[in-house]
């Protein structure tokens, strides 16, 4: 996922900013030494965070609601407040006003997602993005 992430961020011309310099994850040896350096790029940017325990879980399956805050996060170049309840509320909120997703809370914004949903949201940001 990072490096479809990274990807999408220097398609779409993004600047290469770093926001973020605490990016050494106490489990990225784990990842497959292509994706690592994609996974510290997208970290540096402010994308991916990691876990409090210092670890990126590579092989972790990722929500609905943790791809809508990447998302967003690209969207507006920073992070939002994450301290509400639950933690993604307002990249939820503002990915639903965008129209990036549908998904309501009822059907599952916590169940994992899969790439046909992952690339209808990419592609969903972009037309936000270039219609910016």
């Amino acid at each position: 996922m990072a490096k479809i992430i990274d990807r999408f961020y220097t398609v779409m011309a993004y600047p290469l900013e770093q926001k973020n310099s605490a990016c050494s994850f106490n489990d990225l040896k784990q990842a497959d030494t292509t994706l690592q350096g994609h996974i510290v790029q997208t970290c540096k940017l402010g994308i991916f965070k990691g876990y409090a325990d210092g670890s990126f879980r590579p092989f972790k399956n990722i929500t609905h609601a943790e791809m809508l805050a990447v998302m967003m996060r690209i969207y507006n170049q920073k992070t939002l407040s994450e301290n509400g309840s639950p933690r993604r509320q307002a990249y939820y909120d503002q990915a639903r006003t965008l129209g990036i997703t549908q998904i309501t809370k009822a059907d599952g914004v916590e169940a994992n997602i899969n790439r046909k949903e992952t690339a209808l949201y990419l592609r969903r940001l972009k037309s936000v993005i270039e219609s910016k």
